[in-house]
């Protein structure tokens, strides 16, 4: 597999290939595809566009975000940069909207993609709708995209050609199993605390809404929503966190040939079948999230499965509450006679409970 490495210049694209001595390309949990990389006795700088070719075909390009100069020593002049795909360019935007109920994701995020030029919106599905009216104000377009994608759980990627995809972020058919014969060494880990396999919705009055669950459910995790009445969006909502829960809990590194990398004809965002009893793994479906090239030992690293948990999302979680109460269907009738007779009720009970502070004139 022939990789070219190219950076524009102002006027013509530059072969950088053979100055690299490491790359590495994977996807972030934000959304944004990166390209880590390493030049000697080269350089690239922070903002130049990127792009790198995988047998003449393009599978990455974007702006260098970050660069690292350094000479240490008798060494060789080194530069290491970061690069990430054109949804960087969505960081730029400020932006101030109002969307109504009933708004589409995939038109939230049509609207805010037209801020760049020449991005093809044509892989933009319409995913759920808004409960209640958003308003924002001085957001980053990057920021309020990445939230919808998040509160439905789609892929956000933006793929060669400016090509925007908006999809259902879930494991579809296998492209390619991988097992011991084609493994140099694999490492495999799980986070039981963040590894849930079981939701529970609870919603008003303390009724049970939903109960999601997979394979044994012995690591539940509860969600206590006092506004949520309807059963079929309290069960949308459970598949979602499930979703999410399991792209925290675990992560598989693998370690394989260029060759045997280049026979199973995958890339980022695939689902593969993996087959290695060594490390429990037996017959399981997990997403290819990372991909690493070692062009001295021609060697590829893959990372599969999930994704630690950042510092922002468990912020989200805490200050905005329930990542997936946004999008859903509209309530019914019912359910917002409901709501409203619930929220009057407890206006009626925090005035009773109100206290007030007596005055008492009393001699010393």
């Amino acid at each position: 597999m022939a990789l070219t490495l190219e950076v524009w210049d102002g006027w013509n694209w530059v072969d950088k290939t053979g100055s690299c001595v490491g790359l590495r390309r994977l996807i972030r949990s934000s959304g944004l595809e990166e390209l880590d990389g390493e030049l000697v006795k080269d350089a690239v700088s922070v903002g130049q566009e990127i792009r790198l070719k995988e047998d003449g075909q393009v599978v990455f390009e974007g702006i260098v975000y970050e660069v690292d100069r350094r000479h240490r020593g008798r060494d060789v002049e080194r530069c290491g940069f970061k690069a990430y795909d054109y949804l960087i360019k969505y960081d730029r935007h400020v932006v101030y909207r109002l969307y109504q109920t009933g708004t589409k994701a995939g038109e939230i995020i049509e609207d805010l993609a037209s801020l760049e030029e020449g991005v093809d919106v044509s892989n933009v599905d319409d995913g759920d709708s808004l409960l209640s009216p958003w308003e924002i104000e001085n957001e980053k377009a990057l920021e309020v995209m990445k939230s919808v994608a998040r509160g439905t759980n789609y892929w956000l990627r933006m793929k060669p050609g400016k090509i925007l995809y908006f999809k259902p972020k879930q494991v579809g058919s296998a492209a390619a199993t991988i097992d011991d014969s084609i493994v140099l060494d694999v490492e495999y880990s799980e986070d039981r605390w963040r590894l849930k396999n079981r939701v529970i919705y609870v919603g008003a009055d303390g009724e049970i809404l939903a109960d999601i669950s997979e394979e044994s459910g012995d690591l539940p995790a509860v969600v206590h929503d006092p506004f949520l009445t309807d059963k079929e969006e309290a069960e949308r909502r459970a598949k979602i966190r499930l979703a999410l829960n399991k792209e925290y809990g675990r992560s598989l590194r693998i370690t394989m040939h260029q060759s045997d990398f280049k026979d199973l004809r995958i890339d980022l965002g695939d689902t593969c079948t993996i087959n290695l009893p060594s490390v429990g793994l037996d017959n399981v479906d997990m997403v290819l999230l990372g991909i690493e090239y070692d062009p001295k030992n021609l060697h590829y690293r893959l990372e599969f499965g999930g994704r630690k948990e950042l510092l922002e999302d468990w912020l989200d979680e805490k200050i905005g509450g329930d990542v997936a109460r946004r999008f859903g269907k509209a309530m019914t009738l019912p359910e917002q006679t409901s709501t409203l007779a619930y929220n009057l009720d407890k206006i009626a009970r925090t005035q009773a409970d109100q206290k007030h502070v007596l005055y008492v004139n009393k001699p010393p």
